[in-house]
C-alpha cells in the first residue's frame, strides 16, 4: 500500500524541507476539512501544530490556521504567521 504522506516528500525536498512527512489526514466522506483534522489530532500526540490548508477553517482549530493560496501556495507572510503560531500559540 502506497503511503500518501511519501508522496509529498519529493516535492517538499525539492523546495528544501529537510524533515518528514509522517502522515496525512483522513479522507472521511461527508466532513469538512475541519473534521479530518480533529480526527488526525486525536489520533496522534503533537506538541504544536499550524495547518496550512487554501481552504478556510472554521472553530475551534482557526486559531492554528493559515490559509495559503491555492494559484500561489505559501508565501513569506503566510510562513512568517505559521512560525509565529508554531513558537508562541498565536496567531
Amino acid at each position: 500500500k502506497t503511503n500518501p504522506a511519501g508522496v509529498f516528500q519529493p516535492f517538499l525536498a525539492a523546495s528544501g524541507f529537510e524533515g518528514k512527512v509522517l502522515s496525512t489526514t483522513p479522507v472521511l466522506p461527508g466532513a469538512d476539512r475541519a473534521s479530518e483534522i480533529a480526527a488526525w489530532l486525536d489520533e496522534n500526540q503533537v506538541a504544536s501544530f499550524v495547518i496550512l490548508d487554501d481552504d478556510p477553517i472554521a472553530g475551534p482549530l482557526a486559531a492554528s490556521f493559515v490559509q495559503t493560496s491555492a494559484a500561489r501556495g505559501l508565501g513569506d507572510k503566510e510562513a512568517a504567521r505559521a512560525i509565529n503560531i508554531l513558537r508562541n500559540g498565536l496567531s
